[in-house]
C-alpha cells in the first residue's frame, strides 16, 4: 500500500484531507440518532484514526513524505517600510 501511495503522492494527501474533513464535520449522533447514523459516525471516525495513524508514521519514512520535507527552501518575505514622503507645499 505504501508503494501505492508514493506513485500518487500529492493526490492521496489531498484525498485524505478532504475525508478527514468530512468525517470531523459530521456531527454527534444524538440520542434519537438513528442506527445507521451512530454505525456511518463510528466507523468513518475509526477508518479516519487508522488512516491518520498510518499517514503519521509511514509516510515520514516514505518517498512521498521526504520529498515533502526536503523541497526547495522557501524564501524570506521581506516588509519594507516606505520612505518617508515629505509633505508638498501648497501654492496660495
Amino acid at each position: 500500500m505504501i508503494a501505492w501511495v508514493e506513485s500518487h503522492g500529492l493526490e492521496v494527501l489531498v484525498m485524505y484531507y478532504v475525508f478527514a474533513a468530512f468525517t470531523g464535520g459530521m456531527p454527534t449522533p444524538s440520542d434519537n440518532a438513528t442506527v445507521l447514523y451512530r454505525w456511518a459516525f463510528s466507523s468513518l471516525s475509526i477508518l479516519n484514526g487508522s488512516i491518520a495513524r498510518l499517514v503519521a508514521t509511514q509516510l515520514p519514512a516514505s518517498k512521498v513524505g521526504q520529498a515533502l520535507t526536503s523541497g526547495p527552501p522557501i524564501a524570506p518575505i521581506v516588509v519594507a517600510k516606505p520612505e518617508a514622503v515629505e509633505p508638498k507645499e501648497e501654492k496660495p
